[in-house]
């Protein structure tokens, strides 16, 4: 039976990327740093619904995460037949005041772990001629982001890589999508030091918004017209609005 491989699983959008796609009947491979925080969700999971949950323990901040995630792929017999990549580090503040090790974390979660994860599932799926991947960017890829410049330059690589993978792999019968949130209720408010707005998005309909986009193979999807509104402003009134909402240690875009 096919899984489901999602990271940064433990809360936010994968966590409920995990609850929808449990809800559609589907066997899932958990992908997080704390270990008790997927157990819960492993028991939660099997408990309401007739699926296997495994877990794979792994901080993707780490040099040697990703050779572990590629050793466990090519010994399973397990067959994946879509991949999230959703787990993500944010920064904020004037860029020299971020310390270079959460830089360097965010840069090896963001960037390098989600690149190596897509390659490794492409050359799987290729083999196969089907599969699936979708990559979780942020609508501030679309804009520079005074006083979160590495997370938004961080987004923006994943956007402009996938964007070209949906048009390499389309060849060899497999998706590649990049879904492109706005200000969304997750943890990564509370690890940047910042504080989540009244209309953050609800994870769980961000996570809706991606599995239709999975479904349609739609390339780019933008969560909500607010949103895609927002990213068609010219850039030098979003950079100048970005500026003064993070300078006063408010929300992503």
């Amino acid at each position: 039976m096919d899984y489901v491989l999602i990271t940064g699983a433990t809360s936010g959008i994968g966590k409920e990327f995990a609850r929808y796609y449990a809800s559609a009947a589907k066997n899932l491979i958990i992908v997080g740093r704390n270990r008790d925080r997927l157990d819960d969700l492993k028991m939660e999971l099997e408990r309401k619904f007739p699926i296997e949950v495994v877990i794979i323990t792994l901080d993707l901040a780490s040099q040697d995460a990703f050779a572990s995630l590629a050793r466990f792929i090519n010994e399973s017999t397990i067959d994946v037949s879509l991949v999230i990549n959703n787990a993500g580090i944010a920064t904020s503040g004037p860029a020299e005041q971020v310390p270079s090790k959460r830089d360097y974390e965010m840069v090896m979660v963001n960037i390098y772990s989600l690149m190596e994860i897509t390659k490794l599932f492409l050359d799987y799926f290729y083999q196969r001629n089907k599969g699936a991947i979708l990559n979780v960017a942020s609508t501030g890829a679309y804009a520079p982001g005074p006083f979160t410049a590495s997370y938004f330059a961080s987004k923006s690589f994943v956007l402009s890589y996938t964007q070209a993978l949906n048009f390499e792999a389309k060849a060899n019968g497999v998706y590649v999508g990049v879904l492109c949130p706005g200000t969304t209720a997750t943890n990564l408010f509370q690890a940047s030091n910042q504080k989540c707005p009244r209309w953050a998005m609800d994870p769980a309909k961000v996570a809706r918004i991606g599995a239709r986009q999975i479904n349609r193979e739609k390339p780019v999807q933008i969560c909500g017209w607010t949103n895609q509104l927002l990213t068609m402003l010219p850039k030098r009134i979003k950079v100048s609005g970005i500026a003064r909402i993070k300078k006063n240690g408010s929300t992503e875009i």
